[in-house]
């Protein structure tokens, strides 16, 4: 359906080691592959998609850039360097938000309100953490040398809840909306042996997410039974 990609894809746009400027475009890549098929679920999902794209161009001359830099065959100004960034926080906002409402959008399509509670929750959290960035990568808190200091480990921690949270909820997406009606479908072993550990890890997080979920749905349908009665 499309969150597998969103989620490995979101998960590499997290890197405060450096390595962005090579990362980014295939992350980018990943999650429009993923939001190619979501489109077809939700508008917001394709607003995502679209939103992407500039995105993805963006990113394509940011790693352009960092490569011919490695190579010593240009040098980017740091004026270039800054509107890249914050082109690129400003853009991934959008994207990042649209993917979340287009979640909150189909969990309440298939009746499942925690998940859509959550995916609104996490968009709530993720705007501020988009702005502290841009606010950030434009020097806004240069002259206070001590309280960068202390908002950029909070950018950083916070950073790391935020994007936690997200890759929870696209996660459980993938779970509870994707795998919905597969779960009697046999999965292939695989040559290597860490590789068939990390599915029967994966296998017993899904078997207990798709029991919760069935739980779930057996309360409804009983209180909805009850309803009726009445």
């Amino acid at each position: 359906m499309g969150f597998g990609y969103l989620f490995v894809g979101y998960i590499l746009t997290f890197n405060f080691v450096g390595y962005n400027a090579y990362s980014d475009v295939f992350s980018t890549a990943l999650m429009l592959l993923g939001l190619s098929a979501l489109s077809a679920y939700g508008k917001n999902f394709k607003k995502a998609f679209y939103t992407g794209i500039p995105l993805l161009l963006l990113h394509a001359v940011t790693f352009f850039l960092a490569v011919a830099s490695l190579l010593e065959l240009l040098q980017p100004t740091d004026a270039l360097a800054a509107w890249l960034s914050v082109m690129s926080l400003i853009l991934r906002g959008i994207f990042i938000s649209f993917a979340l409402l287009g979640v909150a959008d189909i969990s309440r399509e298939t009746d499942i309100p925690v998940l859509r509670l959550r995916a609104l929750r996490n968009l709530f959290l993720y705007l501020p953490f988009v702005v502290l960035g841009i606010l950030l990568e434009t020097n806004t808190f240069s002259a206070l040398t001590g309280v960068l200091r202390v908002l950029l480990m909070f950018y950083m921690l916070f950073g790391l809840l935020v994007t936690f949270l997200i890759a929870k909820s696209l996660y459980e997406a993938y779970i509870w909306i994707c795998l919905e009606g597969e779960e009697g479908m046999e999965r292939k072993e695989s040559r290597f042996s860490f590789i068939n550990r990390l599915n029967a890890l994966s296998d017993k997080m899904d078997e207990r997410t798709m029991q919760r979920r069935a739980e779930d749905r057996r309360i409804k349908e009983e209180n909805k039974a009850k309803r009726n009665k009445k």
